[in-house]
C-alpha cells in the first residue's frame, strides 16, 4: 500500500511559517502564499495543488501583510533549500507574488510564475496605495522593492491590466529586465484560478524548468480559455453588453 503524502510544519520565523507536503514531482514547487489568519499542517496556500496533482510543494505562510522580510526570509530561505529537490519553480499570489519573483534567485529557481505579483510596499514607490500606509515599515522594508538579479531571466509575471491595483504593481515590474509579462484579461484578482481550475500547472512548471518558456506562455493562455472563472466572467461582460445569445 502507498504511503499517504503528509503535510508538516518545517520552521516559523517571524510569524512566516514553512510547510512541506512530498509529492512525485522531481522538482518543488515553492508556494509564497498571500496573507493567511489561519493555516495549519494540511492547510496553507498551495496545499490543495498539491494535494491534487501530486506535487513536491513547499508553502510560505504568512501570518500578517509583512511582506516577507529579510529578517525572516534570511532563517527561512536555507529551510526551504535544504527541503527542496534540485530544480525549484518560484510560485507565488498578491503578496506572494512579489515573494516569489523577490527571492527567486536566492532558491535558486528555474522558473517563477508570479501571480498578481507587487511590486513594492514602499509608498514612495508609488504602486502600494492605502496598504503600503497601513503596512510599510520604514526599517523591515527598506529598498525592497524588485529589482534586477532577484529573478532568473523569463520569470513570468500573470495579471489582469483590468484590476487597477495590480496594473499599478504590474506596469512597474514589467519594465524590469528579464521579466516575461502575460496579461490575463478577465481574470481579475483571481488569478491563480486558471491553474487550480484546469489542472495546467505541472506542464508549465515543466516547460519553465526545460528553459521552454513560449511553451509556458502558450500553456498558460491555454489555461485562461478554459478556466470557468474566465469563462464566467465573459460571460457577465457579454451579458452586460446585450450580448445574452453570445453569453449563453
Amino acid at each position: 500500500m502507498t504511503t499517504p503524502h503528509v503535510s508538516r510544519q518545517l520552521h516559523e520565523a517571524r510569524g512566516i511559517r514553512v510547510f512541506h507536503r512530498p509529492g512525485h514531482t522531481d522538482w518543488t514547487l515553492v508556494a509564497f502564499g498571500p496573507r493567511q489568519a489561519h493555516f495549519s499542517g494540511d492547510r496553507w496556500w498551495g496545499v490543495g495543488l498539491g494535494r491534487r496533482e501530486g506535487l513536491d510543494v513547499i508553502g510560505i505562510a504568512p501570518s500578517s501583510y509583512d511582506w516577507y522580510p529579510r529578517d525572516a526570509m534570511a532563517e527561512l530561505l536555507p529551510v526551504i533549500r535544504a527541503a527542496a529537490k534540485p530544480a525549484i519553480v518560484s510560485y507565488g499570489f498578491s503578496m506572494g507574488g512579489y515573494g516569489a519573483l523577490k527571492y527567486a534567485s536566492a532558491l535558486g529557481a528555474r522558473g517563477v510564475l508570479s501571480l498578481s505579483g507587487q511590486y513594492s510596499i514602499d509608498p514612495a514607490d508609488g504602486t502600494t496605495g492605502d496598504r503600503g500606509m497601513t503596512y510599510f515599515d520604514p526599517v523591515r522594508h527598506r529598498d525592497m522593492r524588485i529589482t534586477p538579479g532577484d529573478y532568473p531571466d523569463g520569470a513570468l509575471l500573470l495579471w489582469d491590466p483590468e484590476a487597477k491595483s495590480d496594473d499599478n504593481h504590474a506596469r512597474a515590474i514589467a519594465r524590469l529586465p528579464g521579466i516575461r509579462a502575460v496579461p490575463l484579461r478577465l481574470a481579475g484578482h483571481a488569478t491563480p484560478a486558471i491553474f487550480s481550475e484546469t489542472g495546467r500547472l505541472i506542464p508549465v512548471a515543466e516547460a519553465l524548468i526545460a528553459g521552454r518558456h513560449e511553451d509556458a506562455v502558450a500553456g498558460i493562455r491555454a489555461a485562461r480559455r478554459e478556466a470557468p472563472t474566465v469563462l464566467l466572467a465573459a460571460a457577465a461582460l457579454l451579458q452586460a453588453q446585450g450580448h445574452a445569445r453570445w453569453a449563453a
